[in-house]
């Protein structure tokens, strides 16, 4: 009986044992005769890798060909899985850790590379893929690790090109820099794995599809331990797509200088808080911008390594990587020019009839102009002139905020410019729906009332749902916004335009909020006539061969809808602002050429104001227009009128010719003598300027009306500005180019001045 037991046990462990192998073998044939094509193929991707090879990025130059932004070779040091134990992989990443450390380019402590090196073998998505470690090693470090290479398995060194920038800081806020592809920008564009570069700002990033090339690849055999043994091919990557910028690198060089020499000399002379500037340079024919330039600047290379975060600090507190240029300032009486236009159009006053300016203006209450004791009779351009706000307040209030809003938007303002840039603002035309929804904004997040009244129906709504009942969220939903209206009620006066939002608006104060680019592009428009023009940066995009791929040119977005009169006599009042008695004469009393000019001062809570010019030149036929701000920096002639001077001067001498100003000194075209030095433009009294409700529209999250030009929510300041008297007309300064320039004029010596479209630039 236990024999039988024994035999049926014995046979179902043969049939078992038969089942396995049969089927053993089943799967056999089934991987070698149907599925022979796939598990070569996955062999072969296991014996041969593919090692991607960075392109060199396109080269930027500026219109003469002077070389802004190349590549360098360097030498990385990447490692890939070392394929050893898990003892020696760690003795590995120790030795080069320390060499690292002694690495005269890239060195840090030993233990910070020994993080670093494990953080970036995490990333490494496949064995062997090798992962960037360290950029721009020294040759020692190349040599050891060559030296030492039978005890540094998966330590490559190979050499790249990086971005190189031969000019340092200049121009850095147009140009931009590249880092390491973020995550969220890996999902967005297709071609780029981890680790590639990717350009973060300005024309690196604008470009960034035509500046990245085409990767090359190296085909190499490994063996069972993902080792290289044998070479297969090489695929020669292709370099990326060429820029020729419409810069002109000696002026921009020019207008770095003279903002960053302009700032210091403005905190020398007390005003401490002037840390921030911008400038912009225009050509008023073509739209083509010629200089752009924002203080603090910053050095791109830095992004090139590994950037400490001492470094990333200090630049997120000077704000160092805003490009203050596209960014938003309450313009103060530069924008006057916009009101005297919506009072010529419409027909408010004849621009020759002469008011009384008392030097205070009645509404309710007295608003002071900036001069005590008034400028005496003055009309249209005389208001310009002497920046007289008794005049404007006066037929500003008389044609109303939305014709001078329609006129502010048809030079251009309150909308971005088109430029290729990233980042630019829009600024803001006030309308009474920006006033009502700023300041409803500032008593949400500030007034003890509303703070009450949402705190109690958050929690009470927050309750509701935990509780999953939909019907009570929404009645305490409709509960709290009944609450809410009805403290808005109480609050009307404080949201509601009124008559004296009017008078602030018409002096450039209150809620106007507009980019130096704008507001030069504004008194470009100004300046020829009436053209408003599509400001860019970029003039051509050129092939690795040299072949033009595509080319950029003057773009005319419109003709404003301003009368060829109106323009004639705003420029004209401009014109008397740089003759004797005008606040920007002392600025230009003895430039060679003509000009006509705006100074303007943007009051700032509790800080001094915002010191801001703009000017074109020569006044009979434009060329340029600048524009420049300075942060803190007092009146336009204190500060931002100097540095305008410098950019100017400059130009002079790179179109003309340094004798050229030397020549013309005697014909200079702001003739005349002035025995006292012109009254300095003051600021409107606070209390007079704003009522405690307008004062308090602050920038949400500040609590004062400091610019915020990463965050881009414009905060209410008062700006002034003042004007001087009309003069003599001078001599013309465009004299005939040399047989050297170009048609634009922009050309002197060897170097000529490819200005195919030079942009006045204002400064604010």
């Amino acid at each position: 009986m236990k024999r039988k037991i024994a035999n049926k046990k014995s046979l179902i462990l043969i049939i078992i044992i038969g089942f396995i192998f049969v089927t053993l073998a089943g799967r056999l044939a089934f991987l070698q005769l149907v599925q022979t094509q796939r598990y070569q193929g996955l062999a072969q991707n296991n014996l041969i890798r593919i090692i991607p090879i960075t392109a060199p990025r396109g080269e930027i130059r500026d219109r003469n060909g002077e070389l802004l932004v190349d590549n360098q070779p360097v030498y990385t040091l990447s490692l890939s899985f070392l394929g050893v134990s898990e003892q020696k992989q760690r003795q590995v990443e120790k030795l080069v850790a320390n060499i690292l450390a002694r690495d005269k380019n890239v060195g840090r402590d030993v233990s910070w590379w020994t993080d670093e090196i494990k953080k970036s073998l995490e990333k490494q998505a496949r064995p062997f893929e090798p992962v960037k470690v360290a950029i721009d090693v020294s040759w020692e470090t190349v040599v050891q690790v060559r030296e030492r290479q039978m005890e540094l398995p998966g330590v490559i060194v190979e050499e790249e090109p990086i971005r190189n920038y031969p000019q340092g800081e200049l121009l850095t806020h147009v140009l931009g820099y590249v880092r390491e592809i973020k995550e969220e920008q890996l999902k967005e564009h297709e071609g780029y794995r981890m680790g590639d570069l990717y350009g973060q700002a300005g024309l690196e990033n604008a470009f960034e599809s035509y500046l990245r090339g085409e990767k090359g690849a190296r085909q190499i055999e490994v063996d069972a331990y993902g080792r290289p043994v044998d070479y297969r091919g090489v695929k020669e990557p292709v370099p990326g797509d060429n820029l020729t910028l419409t810069i002109d690198y000696r002026l921009q060089k020019a207008a770095e200088e003279a903002l960053a020499s302009g700032i210091k000399r403005a905190q020398k002379n007390g005003f401490k808080e002037a840390k921030g500037g911008a400038v912009v340079v225009l050509d008023v024919r073509t739209g083509a911008v010629l200089a752009m330039a924002s203080y603090p600047s910053y050095d791109p290379s830095v992004f090139v390594d590994m950037l400490s975060v001492k470094e990333w600090e200090k630049m997120q507190q000077t704000r160092a990587l805003s490009n203050r240029a596209l960014g938003s300032y309450a313009p103060g009486s530069i924008f006057k020019m916009v009101t005297a236009t919506a009072i010529l159009e419409n027909d408010v006053v004849d621009p020759s009839y002469s008011i009384s300016d008392p030097g205070y203006y009645i509404l309710g209450r007295r608003y002071n102009d900036w001069k005590p004791g008034g400028h005496g009779r003055v009309n249209l351009r005389e208001a310009i002139k002497v920046s007289c706000n008794t005049y404007f307040f006066k037929f500003g209030r008389a044609v109303g905020h939305k014709e001078i809003a329609r006129y502010a938007h048809e030079y251009g303002l309150g909308q971005k410019t088109g430029i290729e840039l990233p980042g630019e603002q829009a600024g803001v035309v006030p309308t009474p729906e920006y006033k009502y929804n700023t300041s409803k904004a500032v008593l949400m997040r500030y007034d003890k009332e509303f703070q009450k009244v949402t705190d109690k129906y958050d929690q009470l709504i927050a309750q509701a749902k935990q509780a999953n009942n939909e019907e009570k969220v929404q009645r305490l939903k409709k509960e709290r916004d009944n609450e809410i209206e009805s403290l808005l009620a109480a609050h009307s006066f404080d949201l509601e335009w009124q008559a004296f939002d009017t008078l602030n608006m018409s002096i450039g104060q209150g809620y106007n909020w507009y980019t130096p680019l704008q507001m030069a592009n504004y008194v470009a428009t100004i300046a020829n006539g009436g053209e408003l023009l599509r400001p860019y940066i970029v003039k051509k995009i050129t092939g690795p061969d040299g072949e033009t791929k595509k080319s950029f040119g003057p773009k005319v977005r419109r003709q404003v809808n301003v009368s060829p009169e109106t323009i004639k006599i705003v420029q004209e009042g401009m014109r008397m602002v740089t003759e004797p008695g005008g606040t920007a004469y002392w600025s230009f009393r003895d430039f060679p050429l003509t000009v006509a000019a705006k100074t303007g001062s943007a009051e700032v809570l509790n800080h001094d104001t915002h010191s801001q010019f703009v000017t074109y030149t020569p006044y009979e036929k434009p060329e340029i227009a600048v524009a420049a701000v300075v942060e803190y920096g007092g009146h336009g002639s204190d500060s931002a009128g100097p540095i305008t001077r410098e950019i100017m001067d400059a130009y002079v001498q790179i179109t003309r010719g340094e004798e050229f100003g030397k020549q013309n000194l005697n014909k200079t075209n702001n003739a005349g003598i002035q025995s006292n030095p012109p009254p300095q433009e003051n600021i409107v009294e606070q209390e007079a300027t704003f009522p405690d409700s307008q004062a308090q529209q602050a920038q949400p999250g500040t609590g004062e009306s400091t610019p915020q030009i990463e965050e881009g929510s414009p905060p209410d300041s008062a700006s002034q500005t003042s004007i001087t008297e009309p003069g003599t007309e001078g001599e013309p300064g465009n004299d005939p180019p040399s047989s050297e320039q170009s048609t634009d004029g922009l050309a002197n010596g060897p170097e000529v001045l490819q200005q195919e479209d030079m942009q006045a630039e204002e400064q604010p």
